[in-house]
């Protein structure tokens, strides 16, 4: 069983959609399917073509970039060629090109499955409104496409525009993770002894991540005690596209030196760098940390607070469709309204106060966002949709 999946951007990129990708597909081929990647060439220096963990990667020449956006004219070419030896394809949304990818895959009868990962936001512009109005079409033809859409959650589905319009194909499946599964005993941490609090996040350094809120949380703590200290951690890439907001970013972290330091990217979680503890990833980052914030004002789910929960570090996430979710199921954490400072400030207060109620929970988190889980779910779906049996596990 050969699976093709189409996004804009593959490994070495990091984001959250890159990495679903990646797994699923390193995954899939341990399973025993032939896994193979068409995405953008988005650096000049990575080969068009190679393997990478047992999967086949396609890179397709970039012409033009258009903030996060690439434009790719022999992208159509490139997919028909793969798809005459491929049977299903997975179109990771949002992506512009995704509907050639669909409607190639339409005319040689292979089913299509789309994950739609989040409803895309640009800052404003004219530029960006055109981009989001194209996005938006694309996507809508995709889902007509479509045998399946995949979603991250319900809660996330009902709050999107185009998802509820397509229901009867609609199916949920948490995305899936590299999770730390050793023995973490994170409960005991007395903070009276502590010089600081380490306040951590990790993602894109994107405008709807919502950073300068957290900041201003913190600072807020600083300002009522002097022991311990709070100290913010960042870790993540410079976002494609968003190049006057980073310029932001730096100013953030000039104005507040003493209270924010930025690592720059961490190499992804992987099975290897949480078996030998390495140093430069996020597992040496999840460690050093003691609460997690998610400060986005717009995202489905948030790996990222997963992961850091897997750790036994208790998340502080927005009140957002999807993002909510993982805190709901699991009480590690507490979920505030978004964009508010002191509602962020508040819950940092309570987790520190009770540490081990929230830390103490992780095998709830280990348990129900288990990666097995989502392999089988897709590792069923392409069984359906190709009328033949999963491959076994």
């Amino acid at each position: 069983m050969k699976i093709l999946q189409s996004l804009s951007y593959y490994d070495p990129y990091i984001s959250g959609v890159t990495q679903y990708c990646k797994v699923l597909a390193e995954k899939l081929v341990a399973r025993g399917y032939e896994s193979s990647v068409i995405c953008g060439q988005h650096q000049a220096t990575l080969p068009k073509q190679e393997m990478l963990n047992g999967v086949k990667v396609v890179r397709v020449p970039v012409l033009l970039k258009l903030s996060r956006g690439i434009i790719m004219p022999t992208w159509g070419l490139k997919v028909w060629q793969l798809m005459k030896r491929h049977d299903v394809v997975i179109v990771h949304l949002p992506q512009i090109e995704g509907i050639l990818t669909a409607l190639i895959a339409k005319l040689f009868r292979k089913p299509v499955i789309a994950v739609y990962h989040v409803e895309l936001i640009l800052p404003p512009g004219l530029a960006n409104t055109i981009i989001l109005a194209v996005v938006h079409v694309s996507s809508w033809l995709v889902f007509r496409l479509a045998d399946r859409v995949v979603s991250y959650t319900e809660d996330y589905a009902n709050s999107t525009k185009l998802v509820p319009q397509f229901t009867a194909k609609v199916v949920y499946s948490f995305p899936p993770m590299m999770l730390n599964t050793k023995k973490v005993t994170s409960a005991g941490v007395d903070f009276k002894y502590r010089d600081f609090i380490r306040i951590g996040y990790a993602g894109r350094i994107s405008h709807e991540k919502g950073l300068q809120y957290l900041v201003e949380a913190v600072s807020l703590l600083q300002q009522k005690q002097r022991r311990p200290q709070y100290q913010i951690v960042i870790a993540g890439p410079k976002p494609v596209g968003e190049e006057e907001y980073f310029k932001q970013f730096e100013g953030l972290i000039e104005k507040n030196q003493e209270l924010l330091q930025y690592l720059g990217p961490l190499a992804p979680l992987s099975e290897e760098s949480i078996r030998n503890n390495e140093r430069g990833t996020l597992v040496e980052f999840y460690q050093s940390i003691d609460i997690f914030v998610l400060p986005s004002i717009n995202e489905s789910f948030g790996i990222v607070q997963v992961e850091a929960m897997s750790f036994g570090k208790p998340a502080v996430v927005g009140d957002y469709p999807g993002m909510r979710v993982p805190i709901q199921k699991t009480g590690m954490g507490e979920v505030v309204p978004i964009a508010q400072p002191a509602a962020i400030a508040a819950a940092i207060e309570k987790i520190v106060a009770d540490y081990p109620h929230y830390a103490g929970k992780i095998s709830q988190v280990t348990e129900l966002f288990k990666l097995e889980n989502v392999i089988n779910f897709y590792a069923d779906l392409v069984a359906e949709l190709t009328n033949t049996p999963p491959l076994p596990n």
